[in-house]
């Protein structure tokens, strides 16, 4: 998924972004990636769906995320046929392409410097 739409993390909790709207211009929701939890995966690692939970603009602010995520996405995980699935709008979809990206980088990076195969000069 590519995703063009502003991202920045949020100044309070390392788990939330903000997402700006592709649609309105000077509107930004909060993504909480760390958010409802749906099961663990073949690692054994928890897996969360995260939510959209808040709506900024430059005149109002609201405790309700996207229009999507509240009337499809949300209703979808309440739903109890759909145990251990996800459901994302495109802002939690877009803050977890953000911080996977930052996490890869940050990844090769290290192992670039730890790499004993290259030489000294390419480890930097």
């Amino acid at each position: 998924m590519k995703c063009e739409m502003r991202i920045s993390p949020d100044d309070n909790s390392l788990t939330r972004f903000w997402v700006g709207s592709e649609s309105e211009s000077g509107v930004e929701y909060l993504v909480d990636l760390a958010a409802i939890p749906v099961g663990i995966n073949r690692r054994g690692t928890p897996v969360y769906n995260g939510a959209c939970i808040g709506r900024r603009s430059e005149t109002e602010w609201d405790h309700h995320g996207c229009k999507h995520f509240q009337c499809v996405q949300g209703p979808a995980l309440r739903n109890p046929l759909n145990k251990g699935r996800t459901f994302r709008c495109k802002h939690i979809l877009c803050a977890r392409k953000f911080i996977e990206e930052a996490a890869v980088d940050g990844m090769i990076q290290q192992l670039k410097v730890m790499n004993p195969n290259l030489d000294e000069d390419e480890q930097t």
